[in-house]
């Protein structure tokens, strides 16, 4: 990664709306954590934009990027709109919008030519560059965020899907939560499902920028001992994406642990998903490691601890129908998860549907059906085997 402010490849022009430039090759600047545009400008990465005198005349910036990394823009116009940005292989539609709270972040999946197109009420000043994704122990704020080497133990880069709101069609979870204004995003919600954090706990985002990324819903990760692999030495609650990446509270970053490096168990959890934790420890550091749980060559602690969904996009995912949110999953009998459905809706007429963010939403579409199409109850059955209703499935979380 990059330090703030330093080996940017970018260049400003004023053109025609109908005329590509060229990508440019800024002078290298020294990193200062001060060099942000509240403070007074100079070097080859910032540019000031200029009044926009007609609708054909815009403002582009062109830089090469890397994949993996993040471009920020930053800006102390009253008014921005990005709108438009050009990767190696088309539009990133996601990065387009209005600058929120004077900055817009968004990752580079691909290596090559970006070219952005901003539009500003007036004289601008933007910003674009490459920041770390974390801290180094090196006595630097590397992130320029007033702190010195916090987080920097341990970065880990998760990739877990649900069954609930998956879809082997398009390889992606439903954000239908989301989308429809149902997921609480000012704070995390498992404590108040009374489970119990070790050094995590009361999670919330940290940018304003959150709402422009595809959340499915909030997971907890667990790291656990590798010499006893049922004691959890840390725990942090996290945002889901709908390609399974699970993220830090700016929702781009992988989940920092304030914790030593070492070998880990890593464990997912989810309101109403079985868990399931890794077979082997991980080694993990501040450089950032990958846990692949949607992968079946990814080892996982115990028996059938996830689902093998086929169709175009295969994957393994969480097993749904946990909506007590106690380890297992059951049809019938003393604390089922049927019987939550039922009572939602209203206890007596089955064909009763309600709209909310809760646990007896097994397929997380933001509607809580007992009966008919879609419907929650189904899943809990056909996941305990489809036939005898007395069976439990039962999480492999030790």
């Amino acid at each position: 990664m990059n330090e703030v402010g330093n080996n940017a490849t970018i260049a400003s022009y004023q053109l025609s709306a109908v005329v590509l430039p060229p990508v440019g090759m800024a002078t290298p600047e020294a990193p200062s954590c001060n060099d942000l545009p509240s403070q007074p400008q100079s070097g080859s990465n910032y540019f000031v934009g200029s009044d926009v005198i007609s609708s054909d005349v815009v403002d582009y910036y062109s830089f090469t990027g890397y994949a993996g990394e993040r471009v920020l823009l930053v800006t102390t116009a009253n008014s921005l709109e990005v709108t438009q940005v050009i990767g190696p292989f088309g539009s990133l539609y996601g990065a387009v919008g209005t600058v929120s709270q004077g900055m817009r972040a968004f990752d580079l999946v691909q290596t090559g030519t970006y070219l952005v197109r901003v539009n500003g009420s007036g004289g601008y000043l933007l910003y674009i560059d490459r920041p770390y994704e974390q801290e180094a122990m090196n006595a630097v704020d590397d992130n320029c965020d007033g702190v010195v080497d916090e987080h920097c133990p341990i970065l880990l880069r998760t990739r877990v899907m649900l069954e609930g709101p998956y879809d082997s069609g398009t390889g992606l979870m439903s954000d239908t939560l989301m989308t429809t204004g149902l997921l609480p995003l000012n704070e995390e919600p498992y404590t108040a499902l009374g489970y119990t954090h070790v050094g995590g706990g009361g999670e919330a985002p940290t940018t304003g920028q959150i709402g422009v990324q595809p959340l499915v819903d909030w997971v907890v990760l667990e790291l656990r001992s590798a010499a006893d692999p049922a004691n959890v030495v840390a725990t942090r609650c996290a945002f889901l994406k709908s390609d399974g990446h699970v993220v830090d509270m700016d929702g781009i970053a992988p989940v920092h642990f304030d914790l030593a490096p070492g070998d880990y168990h890593v464990a997912v959890r989810h309101r109403n998903h079985l868990g399931a934790m890794t077979s082997a420890a991980f080694p993990l550091s501040s450089a950032i490691t990958t846990v692949d749980l949607t992968s079946p060559t990814t080892g996982t602690y115990g028996t059938d601890a996830r689902k093998s969904i086929q169709g175009a996009f295969p994957t393994m995912a969480l097993w749904a129908g946990d909506v007590g949110f106690d380890k297992e999953i059951k049809y019938v009998g003393n604390g089922n998860d049927r019987d939550p459905i039922l009572i939602e809706i209203g206890g007596s007429v089955p064909t009763n549907e309600v709209t909310g963010y809760s646990n007896s939403d097994v397929n997380m579409d933001g509607t809580i059906r007992y009966v008919g199409a879609k419907n929650d109850r189904d899943p809990i059955l056909v996941n305990i085997g489809g036939s005898v209703p007395t069976n439990v499935r039962v999480g492999q979380l030790p």
